[in-house]
């Protein structure tokens, strides 16, 4: 015999009066609230009260179980002040709340687990990778209603996530190899041009990086390069605003500094390329997209 359903939702995007139609819908006698801080992100006036006297105006038990899963304090957490997983199932605390919605099921309680998550964090939310984890790892049959209001199963959830991460690393690998060929052909492009390659990728802090330093007739050259695989979103130096141009000169700054380069004109040039193979791209170089600078420390 398959294990009962357990059905999770978040708060967050979703009236009162939906929350009260999936209850009738799927016939929830029970709603665990996982939530400590009583309101949805979006300010529904979405409250714990109001929940309570939602769910027991439907003829539903209503549990504010926050106190076993969010309220967790600084040894549960990653540095980034993130619950962790591991160390929170470990808790007394955790583990009373997992035992005492597991007795509710064992009595027949058709339970819905709700918290206040985004959906851009549902790794990280109670009712999925704390609560609704647990109970899946347990054996029971863990049921997630989306804000679009659909229902996916864990294991799907699990899958569908898993998926939107190889994806993602693929999207990255392909831009950082789409990145380093177009850096490539920038280089070889200066050096055919008559320029000294000085230092390429270096690297202040993330967001404030100088892709290649050049140099010639005693001058230096900061280049950025831009290289996409075509124009369908606009053309490469489009990336290149208001922004990037004032990290671009805090890190040439940074970097005169570093290289005890006192008293030497510089400028900022970019490179766009459009990239479609190693024997068919375009690319076009614009020189002292900003004022030349004499920089002396």
């Amino acid at each position: 015999m398959k294990n009962p359903q357990i059905y999770t939702l978040s708060c967050c995007r979703v009236s009162n009066k939906t929350f009260s139609t999936l209850l009738r819908t799927h016939s929830i006698n029970c709603v665990v609230d996982l939530r400590s801080k009583g309101r949805s992100l979006y300010d529904y006036g979405y409250t714990q009260e109001q929940t309570e006297e939602t769910v027991k105006g439907l003829g539903v038990y209503y549990l504010p179980f926050g106190k076993h899963f969010d309220a967790f304090l600084g040894e549960e957490r990653d540095r980034n002040g993130y619950l962790i997983y591991e160390k929170v199932c470990q808790t007394d605390v955790f583990k009373e709340g997992i035992e005492r919605i597991c007795n509710g099921i064992k009595k027949g309680y058709r339970i819905m687990l709700l918290d206040n998550s985004d959906a851009a964090n549902i790794e990280r939310s109670l009712r999925f990778g704390f609560a609704g984890r647990a109970l899946f790892e347990l054996g029971y049959e863990v049921v997630h209603i989306d804000h679009r209001l659909h229902t996916i199963s864990h294991q799907d959830l699990i899958n569908t996530i898993e998926a939107g991460k190889q994806a993602h690393k693929r999207k990255k690998d392909e831009a950082k190899r789409l990145g380093t060929n177009g850096e490539e052909l920038a280089a070889l492009y200066l050096i055919n041009n008559g320029y000294s390659i000085l230092d390429r990728n270096w690297n202040l802090y993330k967001g404030c990086e100088l892709d290649i330093i050049a140099k010639k007739d005693n001058k230096l050259h900061f280049v950025e390069v831009k290289t996409r695989s075509s124009r369908l979103h606009g053309d490469p130096e489009e990336a290149i605003d208001r922004m990037k141009m004032k990290h671009i000169v805090t890190a040439i700054r940074e970097y005169m500094w570093n290289k005890y380069i006192t008293d030497m004109k510089y400028q900022i040039d970019y490179i766009a390329i459009i990239y479609r193979s190693e024997d068919d791209f375009e690319l076009k170089h614009r020189e002292n997209i900003a004022h030349a600078y004499t920089t002396t420390y």
